[in-house]
């Protein structure tokens, strides 16, 4: 079958006004940010942008101050998957000494990249990172959860007392929070109950300080909460769970290697906590040794 020249330069005009269009959209979204690259680059610089602790640690905890939370019992385990692209018969371990430790941080998925995430926002997920970088998903303001939710100042947080979690920079104010879901709803990792920012302050963000060793938890009850290492066991008001490191469920997202963050409660055969519930706040610049024992206990 053969064409006349109408027909050709007909299509030929089409295909150069599909072009057009697709150019000048193109150039829409660059001046919009609104290209996947750009996109990029806005969240990991809204997620590490830095965020200055105490130059000195305080004796107790107080409210409104910013600190870390980490793990501090948990073996960073990022080197056995950098190391998968070398040689299969060197030693990761010799020429990787053991580092503990784990920080909660918010995090981003492809999921919520597919959505459109712009930022830290209302619904984030959360993940312990090895980074120890002091940045905005990973610095945390305490809050009263009392019913007037006014802090005196330099008030202390105590044990047994209940408090909010809150993301000490972002655009709104973002509270870990923990809903148990439904049926079909989304699970964290390994099918426990998941971790997300939110910005509804209500009964499912409110957390509760434990001493770790239980046998010690009456006589501290009600006691301020020292600035030490290894020492909290922080407890889901409305689950009775725990506070937990995922740390057999390992990840890497936009942010670098993670793994989950949950709340569930891990107990050995005494029904004493596990490692991975193990946390203690960091309240100054200077992150101390997780091996340090604690000795000034209330």
């Amino acid at each position: 079958m053969q064409y006349t020249g109408r027909v050709l330069v007909g299509f030929w005009f089409d295909k150069l006004q599909l072009e057009t269009e697709i150019r000048e959209k193109l150039e829409r979204k660059r001046a919009e940010g609104r290209l996947p690259h750009q996109r990029v680059e806005r969240l990991v610089q809204a997620y590490g942008q830095p965020v200055p602790l105490a130059r000195e640690a305080s004796v107790f905890l107080e409210y409104k101050q910013r600190l870390q939370l980490t793990c501090p019992e948990i073996l960073d385990q990022t080197y056995r998957f950098e190391g998968r692209r070398g040689c299969p018969d060197e030693d990761l371990e010799s020429k990787n000494p053991k580092r503990y430790g784990l920080f909660l941080a918010a995090t981003v998925s492809p999921e919520e990249i597919d959505a459109g995430l712009d930022g830290i926002e209302d619904g984030c997920p959360l993940a312990c990172t090895p980074r120890r970088e002091a940045v905005a998903r990973s610095v945390f303001l305490l809050s009263k959860a009392a019913d007037d939710g006014q802090e005196k100042e330099e008030e202390c947080l105590r044990f047994g007392e209940e408090f909010y979690l809150q993301l000490a920079h972002a655009s709104e104010r973002l509270y870990l929070r923990s809903e148990p879901p439904l049926l079909d709803g989304r699970f964290g990792p390994r099918d426990h109950n998941p971790l997300r920012l939110s910005v509804s302050r209500d009964c499912y963000a409110k957390w509760r300080a434990a001493h770790s060793n239980p046998r010690r938890r009456f006589e501290t009850d009600r006691q301020p909460v020292p600035a030490c290492i290894r020492l909290l066991v922080i407890q889901h008001v409305m689950t009775g769970q725990c506070l937990a490191a995922e740390d057999l469920v390992w990840h890497r997202s936009l942010l670098g290697f993670e793994c989950g963050a949950s709340v569930h409660t891990y107990s050995d055969v005494h029904r004493d906590e596990g490692p991975e519930c193990i946390w203690s706040f960091v309240p100054s610049s200077k992150y101390e040794s997780p091996d340090r024992e604690c000795t000034n206990v209330a």
